[in-house]
């Protein structure tokens, strides 16, 4: 059964582990504040979440690991969406967020789909047999993850439970910073792609997208899209590289680097840092900055979203 509407996919997972003595599991990798209230106060439930992604609210995964009856592992390569019960299975794309699943009634929100299996289709088997062969590979939550993951979420400015969603029929909507849990996905297409290193050159390296590029030109240089020669080593470059890294760290992401003696950048100030270095700090701010709160911009939500979050760990005090 295909479930076209995040209504009709919470409505599906309440049937599957809000029945008395439900045995079920969960394999959702991001959970935001409200889904406390999704699990039963009885039956036995496992979970499964990515705790090291700052998609994933600490404070909402300690309440409910304080619920009866409930176990919770991580992995941190968990990205699946998948619920199972002896009464069926739902794979799909919703998080156990308040934006996917609307948790408090919340009208605005993500575009969700998923699939309703039912037990006697071996498909239900095969998702089932996922479950448990993720469940095995998962490792327990301890006190000491959490204290972890707490620590990051406070590093980015998080906060511990969302704010209000914005009222979109006021015009300053648009100015408020969306809440923590409902943060969307930054994937490495959204900002980067592989282009060879020099023009003649088979040779491939990771470098800004063209999109990315084209709005730093336009909104912090002046100057037309497309129109300048993006050479590899010019300043400008650089600062467009340095903001797209920033907002790659900020995402939870970590980032290798060609630079001697700096193997990775971890989070937004150590890209931050070289960036004062090389002196493009000022263009980079400038960019996340416009990235952030400039409507007219034509950036991805996911973009405008890291963007806010990141400005606020590399803004100098």
């Amino acid at each position: 059964m295909f479930l076209g509407s995040r209504e009709q996919i919470l409505s599906a997972i309440k049937n599957l582990i809000q029945t008395p003595d439900a045995d079920y599991g969960v394999a959702v990798a991001f959970w935001g504040n409200g889904s406390e209230a999704l699990i039963p106060g009885q039956g036995a439930g496992r979970l499964i979440c990515n705790l090291s992604h700052p998609g994933t609210n600490p404070y909402a995964v300690e309440r409910i690991m304080a619920q009866p009856g409930i176990r919770m592992r991580q992995s941190s390569r968990l990205h699946a969406k998948v619920v199972v019960s002896n009464a069926g299975a739902i794979v799909g794309s919703a998080n156990f967020s308040d934006a996917a699943l609307g948790f408090e009634g919340q009208a605005l929100g993500w575009n969700e789909a998923g699939v309703l299996l039912d037990p006697e289709r071996d498909e239900f088997k095969q998702a089932l047999d996922w479950f448990e062969s993720t469940w095995e590979k998962a490792a327990e939550v301890a006190e000491t993850d959490l204290a972890a993951a707490k620590e990051n979420w406070k590093a980015r400015g998080l906060p511990e439970a969302p704010e209000p969603l914005p009222n979109v029929n006021k015009p300053e909507a648009t100015a408020v910073p969306e809440p923590s849990d409902r943060a969307p996905e930054l994937y490495e297409e959204d900002i980067f792609e592989k282009k060879p290193f020099l023009r003649t050159s088979s040779n491939q390296m990771r470098m800004v997208s063209d999109t990315l590029q084209g709005l730093f030109d336009e909104s912090v240089l002046g100057i037309e899209r497309g129109s300048r020669d993006p050479k590899p080593k010019d300043k400008e470059r650089y600062a467009s590289a340095h903001a797209a890294h920033i907002l790659w760290t900020a995402s939870g992401q970590i980032a290798p680097t060609n630079i001697t003696g700096i193997p990775f950048f971890r989070n937004p100030e150590e890209v931050a840092a070289r960036s004062r270095e090389m002196g493009t700090f000022d263009l980079v701010l400038s960019f996340i900055e416009r990235l952030a709160h400039d409507p007219t911009l034509p950036v991805k939500p996911s973009i405008r979203y890291w963007a806010k979050i990141a400005q606020n760990q590399i803004r100098p005090q």
